[in-house]
């Protein structure tokens, strides 16, 4: 059966809308198993490498795919006026229920929030779950509501290792997309949508060219 690419999309909520994946990721750093320890070696790579002098009084940052809140946590304890959205609703019902922070129920790819309104984007574990064309979507509202001179963090499953190229190479059972893609792909894709690739940070490999996981630091155009 041929999955098409809206139920796809779709799909990866009902893959996450459970208790128990809410729980894993907010979580995440006391997590032992493989999945968890990559998760939480991405969320401190994020924050040590975050230049908080880029910023000024209380910046406003949003969170896409924040699932239960723990980049949003993070967040609003350093400062920031954070904003979490997701299409899962029992994650986001967890993370309001632990973090003052504005949580919204919506797709990626049409946000219910105004253009140039954020200073951060952070979007962490979601974009590899994205055809090209789905993908492409999601960067033109994240480009929309950030300012100019804002920075996006992403990160990418990194098509150049041989272990993620032959993981992410096949779908997922469950009916959603696992795609891997190279640095340079990355690169070019947000850079058509006015974000500057301004640095790069591998996880588990110290060359991000072979890097399983790629943490990326973009620069919103200033026009």
């Amino acid at each position: 059966m041929v999955i098409q690419m809206d139920e796809r999309v779709s799909n990866i909520a009902k893959a996450y809308d459970n208790i128990d994946a809410a729980k894993r990721y907010y979580d995440s750093n006391k997590s032992k198993n493989f999945r968890g320890v990559i998760s939480h070696k991405q969320f401190l790579c994020v924050f040590s490498n975050l230049d908080y002098d880029f910023f000024g009084e209380k910046p406003a940052a949003l969170d896409v795919g924040c699932n239960s809140g723990r980049y949003v946590k993070e967040l609003v304890d350093r400062g920031f006026n954070a904003t979490g959205i997701d299409t899962a609703g029992i994650p986001l019902e967890y993370a309001s229920k632990r973090i003052d922070a504005r949580f919204i129920k919506a797709s990626a790819t049409d946000m219910p929030l105004k253009q140039k309104s954020f200073d951060l984007v952070i979007c962490m574990e979601l974009l590899h779950h994205f055809e090209d064309e789905v993908l492409e979507r999601v960067l033109r509202e994240i480009s929309r509501v950030m300012k100019p001179g804002g920075l996006f963090i992403f990160d990418v499953k990194n098509k150049m290792n041989p272990v993620l190229w032959y993981k992410y190479k096949r779908e997922d059972s469950v009916g959603f997309t696992l795609k891997a893609r190279t640095n340079r792909q990355m690169k070019k894709l947000v850079e058509g949508y006015g974000l500057r690739v301004i640095n790069k940070k591998g996880i588990f490999f110290p060359f991000t060219l072979f890097a399983p996981y790629v943490i990326f630091f973009a620069q919103k155009e200033i026009l």
